[in-house]
Formats: C-alpha cells, structure tokens, sequence
C-alpha cells in the first residue's frame, strides 16, 4: 500500500517555511496596542465631519489623518487575516480576524461623510483648492474619480449605514470560509512517480512535489517566506 504524506499542522513547520507575520507586528500584544491605537483615533476622525468646508487646510488635515488610520487597519488586517488563513482551528486567531473586521467597519463608518461633504463643496471649488495648495496635490486624482462616480455616492448617513453593514454581512462567509477550509476532506493527490500526498485548501504535502505559493500579507509590510501551509 503507498504511503501518504500527510498535511503537517502548523505548529510544525519550521518558522523559515511561513509567513512572516512579525514584521508586521513583533507579537500578539502589538497588535492589541495597535488595535487600540486605532480605536483611539476613530473620534478624532469623526469630529472633521462638517468642518471640511472650512477650507484646504482642514482637507489636508483630515486626509492625513485618515490615511494613517486606513494604512493601520490594513495592517491589523493582514496580521489578524494571515494568522487565522494558515490555521482555522486556532480559535485566538479566528478571535483576531473578527475583531480586525469589526474595527474596519468603524473605521469605513468614521469616514464615511468625507465624500457627500467633498460633493457638496463643489468640484470646481476644491480643484481651485487643490491647485492652491500643494500639498494636496496628490488629492487631484481620487477628487476626478469621485467627480466621475458622483451618482453612485448616497449622503452621508447613509453612506456610514452602508459601512457599518461590513461587518455583519461578512458573518456567513466567514462562516463558510471556516467550513471550507477546516472540515472538507479531499482524497490525496498522486504525483507521476507513485507518490501520494495529502491535499487541503491552498496547499498539499507530497514527498516529490514541494508547493511554494504563499503572497505577501501587506504589500511593502510583511517579508515572505516560501511557505507550505
């Protein structure tokens, strides 16, 4: 009877063969703090709302704020997602991967009135704004984007109901990706010499026939390693 290779858990395969996270975040409490610094920063986010008019100055103000607040939460998302991704079975992982989640829906909700308050200042008016201050020079292109999909922006409150529905309506993906990934059986895999090797999602184990396909967790963040789960 031809032996199997089978699937290694992760817990064993060597730290060189994985992702790596650390250089993301060092540990765990990183992230926490980094979760928590975020958190933090949603207030601050939210009180620009009304003051936009006020004049480039603010924009900027807002801008840069608000690009810090999303490059934080793509990275607490890369760790929490990446984490869980390798191992659905580790349930402080999975427990990650929902709070990054609920904490981007904040976020997605906190700058939700940035585009209907854009819309109503008036294009003409934040190009003459744009073209006045340097700095927002960079501003020019998603301002010409925004003006091309204008019939597609609701108010505001409405468009922060639409963010704040990320989280829930992401519940029964996240339910079947866990099904998916953790309970499905395949039957093994059989290479051209004879061997067999256990199959899953996204990755297998084959004595003749390595697989290294692993992305980069956060573009310009995270160092890949080849990995085999």
């Amino acid at each position: 009877m031809t032996e199997i290779a089978t699937l290694p858990a992760r817990s064993q395969v060597p730290a060189e063969q994985t992702w790596d996270l650390e250089s993301v975040f060092a540990s765990p409490a990183d992230w926490e703090a980094a979760c928590q610094r975020l958190y933090d920063m949603l207030p601050t986010l939210a009180d620009y709302q009304g003051r936009l008019v006020l004049g480039p100055q603010i924009i900027l103000e807002f801008l840069n704020l608000a690009q810090e607040a999303g490059i934080l939460a793509g990275m607490i998302r890369a760790y929490a997602f990446n984490k869980s991704a390798v191992d659905t079975t580790d349930q402080e992982a999975v427990g990650r991967a929902g709070q990054a989640s609920t904490l981007a829906s904040r976020y997605l909700a906190a700058v939700a009135f940035s585009d209907p308050e854009l819309m109503a200042i008036g294009f003409d008016r934040l190009q003459e704004w744009i073209a006045q201050t340097p700095e927002l020079g960079f501003f020019a292109h998603y301002v010409g984007k925004l003006h091309r999909h204008q019939a597609h922006v609701r108010s505001g409150e409405v468009e922060q109901l639409l963010a704040m529905t990320t989280d829930p309506f992401s519940g029964p993906w996240s339910v079947y990706s866990m099904l998916n990934n953790a309970d499905l059986t395949f039957k093994p895999a059989v290479a051209s010499d004879g061997g067999a090797g256990a199959i899953g999602r996204n990755r297998s184990a084959s004595p003749s026939i390595p697989s290294w396909s692993r992305r980069r967790a956060s573009a310009g963040k995270t160092h890949t390693r080849p990995s085999r789960c």
